[in-house]
């Protein structure tokens, strides 16, 4: 069944540098995936068809073969440095 519905709704994502089928979904502010490929570390960064990045931070078992991945835009751009000029 999990085949079925992969074929039909997933797309290839690159998750640390692996090319994975998942289903994306933006909800509520929220970006999630859903994969059968297990648990995800914290700060795994992933990539989206488009090229868009993300990194995960949280990842949990939503049922016997299915893990969801929460995930927050990737943020590659060097801190600002906020120390006043003299």
């Amino acid at each position: 069944m999990d085949h079925l519905i992969d074929s039909a709704f997933s797309k290839e994502w690159l998750i640390g540098g692996e090319a994975v089928p998942c289903r994306y979904r933006y909800k509520d502010d929220t970006h999630e995936l859903k994969n059968h490929s297990g648990l995800l570390a914290q700060g795994t960064q992933c990539v989206h068809p488009n090229g868009d990045k993300f990194e995960v931070i949280n990842s949990q078992r939503f049922n016997t073969s299915t893990y969801l991945h929460t995930l927050q835009p990737l943020n590659d751009k060097p801190k600002t440095d906020w120390t006043p000029q003299r």
